[in-house]
Formats: structure tokens, C-alpha cells, sequence
């Protein structure tokens, strides 16, 4: 993408350092961090659930009350692996350790297992994807929603007072960490416009940070904003959907911003759907870190 090196005289705000390092790689910054966030949560129908969930366990036991209405009991991107990750974080996996890519382990062959667990009890359906998922629990087809912050805006427009969020459950007891990361503006062949508009461009990096318009951003979507001040000052005073949205952030991993994660993500979707295709949970495993070894050789080599 020929993305220019941002100067830190160019960054506005006092940003954490968790922030920060989703756009720093090999000492330079490559982004203006505009919201913080892109994590999943748990998202109900109230019509259907007066008190929702903390442990699947409770949705197993409850998923024969919501067959007897015809509707499934939860939905979400299945195939997607972005939504797999809080699985095995329930168990202790991470996909990069230390810089490097772990997907051959006892947690992921656990992971697998209890993934395809929830399927084969009926508690999602493996053929929806994010389209399907989402058009179901709006249109009052599933009790539960696994969807980002992202969606909340839509589905709160859609479903007004009968959309309820809370964290995600836990997997027998054991607490759920799904990914986090930011949105940001980044500067392809900045070097190669003309000096009028670089300065256009360093001007608009400058508007987008001030605090009126994360202010903006965050009352229209409830997207997080980066500014550390003010996502203090909203956090203690955060109540309701808000609330949950501040404490299911606190329990993200960020996601790490290097070469091996998107190494990770591919061999992590190609062993998947070995393991969906019948084979074991051991084998995928092992696929999943030869894949990614095997890519890590080949770029070694060019």
C-alpha cells in the first residue's frame, strides 16, 4: 500500500499505549487511531429472554424452551474465525506467543471440540453467516446474537426497546476474550501528492482527532473513542448498553498488529475447514501450524 511513516508531532491525543501499538511496527506509526474497539459481544431479544445468559451452559439448558417457539437459540458468523477467537481464549489459546504463531495446542484442540459442540447440539447453525445471522435475530428467528459493537447501532435502530446486551457468556465458567483493535486513517503514497495537498491531508488527520468529533461518533454509534481523557470521562459515567459495551472492552486481547497474525488468520481458516470437512481436532490443529509454518518459509525465502 506504500503507506507513509506518520510523525508523532502529527497525533493529537493522548492515546493509551494499547491504542498506540495497534498502528506502531518496527518504531514508526502507520495510523491515526479514530475509535477503538471492534469487539464482540452478546446481543438478545427481550421478547425472549428476561434475563440473559452468563455461562452457555445456561443456553444449552434453556435451548428446548426457544426450539418449542421455532427459533434457534443463538446465531452468529460461524465459519468466521474472528468469531472463534473468544473460544479459545475461554481456554487459554492464543494465536501469537511471545511473536509467534501457536495454534498447535492442547487449547485450540479444546477450542475446536467445544465449537463444533454448540453446532452439533443445535445451539447455532454452521450454515449462517453474517448476513443470515444478523437477518435472523432481527427478524426475531434467534434468542441471542454473537455480533461487534459495530452492529449495535443497526440493531438497536431495528429492534428499539427489545435489544438487550450484555457480555459474553463464559464456557464453563471460564471467561470469554474476544479481540479488540482500532479503525484508522492511514496515508498511501502520501509523498507522491502535491504539497497543497499534503497539507489537506495532514489538516484532515488533525479534524478527525479533535475531541468534538469523537464526541460525534461515539453519541450516533456508541463507538469508542481513542482520546484516553475522554474515554475515562465516559467510562465512569457509562450506565445501561453503554455500561456493558466499557466492561466487555476491559475483558478484550488486543489484536496484535504484525505479519505472523495474518499468517495466523489464513492458516487458522484452512484448518478449520479441514476440521469441518470430518477431519480430527488434533489433525486440524497440527494443519493449522504446518500452514503457517509453511508460509513463514516461503516469505523467508524472497
Amino acid at each position: 500500500m506504500k503507506l507513509y511513516p506518520i510523525p508523532q508531532r502529527w497525533y493529537r491525543e493522548n492515546l493509551t499505549p494499547t491504542v498506540r501499538d495497534t498502528v506502531k511496527l518496527q518504531g514508526s506509526y502507520w495510523g491515526i487511531p479514530l475509535i477503538q474497539g471492534n469487539f464482540l459481544l452478546l446481543y438478545y431479544n427481550k421478547k425472549y429472554v428476561q434475563h440473559p445468559a452468563t455461562d452457555f451452559n445456561d443456553i444449552i439448558l434453556a435451548k428446548n424452551q426457544f426450539i418449542k417457539k421455532n427459533i434457534m437459540p443463538m446465531g452468529w458468523n460461524y465459519n468466521d474465525m474472528y468469531y472463534f477467537m473468544p473460544f479459545l481464549s475461554a481456554f487459554d489459546g492464543k494465536p501469537i506467543t511471545n511473536g509467534k504463531i501457536t495454534l498447535n495446542t492442547p487449547a485450540m484442540i479444546q477450542a475446536l471440540k467445544y465449537y463444533h459442540y454448540l453446532a452439533d447440539q443445535g445451539i447455532v447453525n454452521p450454515e449462517c453467516d453474517y448476513r443470515c445471522s444478523q437477518l435472523d435475530f432481527v427478524n426475531g428467528k434467534s434468542a441471542y446474537s454473537i455480533n461487534g459493537d459495530w452492529a449495535y447501532h443497526d440493531l438497536k435502530n431495528m429492534l428499539g426497546s427489545d435489544l438487550g446486551v450484555a457480555l459474553l457468556p463464559k464456557v464453563d465458567g471460564k471467561v470469554m476474550h474476544p479481540m479488540s483493535s482500532t479503525f484508522v486513517l492511514a496515508l498511501p503514497n502520501y509523498t507522491q501528492h502535491a504539497k497543497i495537498m499534503q497539507h489537506l491531508i495532514k489538516e484532515f488527520s488533525e479534524f478527525v482527532q479533535q475531541q468534538d468529533n469523537q464526541q460525534l461518533v461515539y453519541e450516533k454509534t456508541q463507538l469508542l473513542p481513542i482520546s484516553r481523557a475522554y474515554f475515562q470521562e465516559l467510562s465512569k459515567k457509562a450506565k445501561g448498553d453503554s455500561l456493558v459495551m466499557f466492561q466487555q472492552m476491559a475483558l478484550t486481547e488486543p489484536m496484535p498488529s504484525v505479519l505472523n497474525m495474518s499468517i495466523a488468520w489464513q492458516s487458522l481458516a484452512i484448518g478449520f475447514q479441514r476440521y469441518q470437512a470430518g477431519a480430527t481436532a488434533e489433525y486440524s490443529a497440527t494443519h493449522m501450524q504446518n500452514m503457517a509454518i509453511e508460509q513463514l518459509e516461503k516469505l523467508d525465502k524472497k
